[in-house]
């Protein structure tokens, strides 16, 4: 959402003027332009790999190695970031799903730490963790993050993946 904003308020030319529903209504999706789809799952997070699947069957053209799944990681501080490809679900189910569902772990992943392993919080299981409220504290960490650090990295991702300027 970060992204599509910042894109938004610098009246960037795109496709798309809003969020649209698929016909499944597995995912609302926006198009930057002809090259670049930026979607949100509707499923359930365990389920994410049913919206890749939806947009990998509307375009088969599109290589694995085309896709950039962003997501939370627990294993991570809260706010560190990582952009890797290739690498395993590291006990994200919804990334666990997205694997089976396209048979390979052959494409990017976003990684944005929520602070799970290091929180002073360990009296709470993982899926209590990670469905817990951000503090206000976070919050605004987290929002700085994205705006100053994590849109760019997506910007930086999409120009080398697709040779083009956002």
């Amino acid at each position: 959402d970060g992204f599509i904003e910042k894109i938004k308020k610098q009246k960037v030319k795109t496709k798309s003027e809003e969020w649209n529903l698929n016909s499944k209504k597995s995912l609302l999706y926006f198009w930057l332009n002809e090259d670049v789809e930026v979607i949100k799952p509707q499923t359930y997070m365990n389920k994410s790999g049913s919206a890749v699947k939806d947009v990998a069957s509307a375009h088969p053209e599109l290589s694995t190695q085309d896709i950039l799944v962003i997501h939370d990681d627990w294993s991570f501080p809260l706010g560190e970031f990582k952009l890797q490809f290739d690498k395993g679900a590291n006990r994200h189910n919804g990334v666990q799903h997205i694997i089976d569902t396209l048979g390979t772990r052959e494409f990017w992943r976003l990684r944005i730490g929520i602070g799970g392993e290091s929180d002073s919080r360990q009296d709470q299981s993982a899926s209590d963790y990670v469905l817990s409220q951000f503090t206000r504290q976070e919050k605004e960490s987290l929002s700085f993050l994205i705006s100053s650090e994590i849109v760019p990295e997506i910007e930086n991702w999409i120009n080398a993946a697709v040779s083009c300027k956002l």
